[in-house]
């Protein structure tokens, strides 16, 4: 599973919080914020971001300077780009094996990996 920022102009808190989820993934919590990120999607503000860090156990004053000072800006914009290249337009947008998901349901996402799953399976003889 690859996992790739994408955030949306129109959202003020989506490139902090893309920022701040790549802080917590240099520490090893990046699945542990991003549940957070969206569980609390309506409220990231700074404050909060910084609270999702203490919570996970990360350092609250680091995690606001590399938030403020976007240390993974770099990383995020080319996550962009490959989004605006791959025609995402909003998020969460998934892909299996290159081909995008266009119904979220079990049964879509079930039948896509197991058509990804018998494509690259050795062929039988």
């Amino acid at each position: 599973m690859v996992h790739k920022h994408y955030p949306l102009s129109f959202h003020p808190n989506a490139r902090p919080a893309a920022e701040a989820a790549e802080f917590a993934k240099k520490h090893g919590k990046f699945w542990e914020m991003h549940d957070l990120l969206f569980v609390n999607y309506r409220t990231l503000s700074i404050d909060n971001l910084k609270s999702f860090g203490r919570q996970l156990g990360l350092d609250e004053k680091a995690l606001e300077e590399s938030v403020t000072k976007q240390a993974f800006k770099l990383a995020i914009d080319k996550d962009f780009q490959d989004g605006a290249k791959a025609q995402v337009s909003g998020t969460p947008t998934v892909f299996v094996n290159g081909k995008r998901l266009r119904q979220r349901s079990f049964e879509e996402i079930k039948k896509m990996v197991d058509e990804a799953l018998a494509a690259a399976a050795p062929a039988s003889k």
